[in-house]
């Protein structure tokens, strides 16, 4: 019996931790996210994910096409996460009906307006985000690609983050407004926004 009572105290204690709203955030913070190691793996596998399920998004009803350049090395995501000028590193181009790129996506720190929208200024380590630059149409222009990091208007993303561990891991930075959503809900939103009219530039 007193063998009893210790395991029935134990699972009753497991319960009432359980129960707690951020029980499971909590717990793949402590287990999964305790070394930028293993942050930069689930955060790399999102990435992989991410570029996947947008391919087959612009793909249809679109009809463009990704070009994916490659995922930042584990070395550029801790210095993005600790907001350290890493430069940009490129990851995509989205490619029009006709083959021609339209936008560039490109990892880089996270921005202080997308870390007040998600609560975690003054942290130490943020999630890199990714931005959005689309070819200017103003052949007079040395550097190809504008990269859109305000509001103009056009319910374009201006910065987007994915957020290992939660139900929703893609946070969008949407006309100054924050947009949650699972990925595949995100990816869909960003090609529906991205594979239209361009902005004449």
């Amino acid at each position: 019996m007193p063998l009893y009572d210790l395991f029935a105290n134990s699972l009753r204690r497991m319960v009432l931790a359980m129960e707690k709203p951020n029980f499971v955030q909590a717990k793949i913070r402590a287990e999964l996210m305790d070394t930028s190691a293993k942050r930069y793996t689930l955060w790399k596998e999102l990435i992989r994910n991410l570029l996947t399920s947008l391919e087959h998004k612009v793909a249809r009803p679109h009809r463009w096409a990704i070009a994916k350049m490659g995922i930042p090395s584990a070395e550029d995501f801790s210095e993005f996460e600790e907001g350290v000028s890493a430069g940009k590193r490129w990851l995509a181009k989205f490619k029009d009906s006709k083959g021609v790129p339209q936008w560039l996506l490109w990892v880089g720190y996270q921005s202080e307006e997308m870390s007040h929208l998600l609560g975690v200024e003054g942290r130490p380590r943020k999630w890199p985000s990714i931005f959005f630059a689309h070819r200017s149409t103003n052949p007079q222009k040395v550097h190809p690609w504008t990269t859109m990091y305000r509001a103009d208007g056009s319910g374009r993303p201006n910065e987007l983050t994915i957020v290992p561990g939660t139900r929703t891991a893609i946070a969008l930075k949407v006309e100054d407004q924050l947009l949650e959503k699972d990925l595949v809900d995100g990816a869909d939103f960003v090609a529906k926004t991205l594979c239209r009219d361009l902005p004449v530039v």
